[in-house]
């Protein structure tokens, strides 16, 4: 590891910035998997909620 007080502030100022860069397109692309497995599993719980509702609103209308 080199000390700190070798670096010039140019250089610091870029590796600063290119961690925040990485930390950013870290969390970016994390949150867009999250986005896209919470809507996958929304459509899935939509799709057996309207299954079940299907099937109950066809008994009532079979019993009745």
């Amino acid at each position: 590891m080199m000390p700190v007080t070798t670096l010039s502030p140019t250089v610091l100022f870029a590796t600063a910035v290119f961690i925040d860069m990485v930390i950013i397109a870290i969390m970016f692309v994390s949150v867009v998997l999250f986005s896209m497995i919470f809507v996958s599993v929304v459509l899935i719980i939509m799709l057996f909620g309207n299954l079940v509702f299907v099937r109950m609103f066809a008994s009532i209308v079979y019993v009745r």
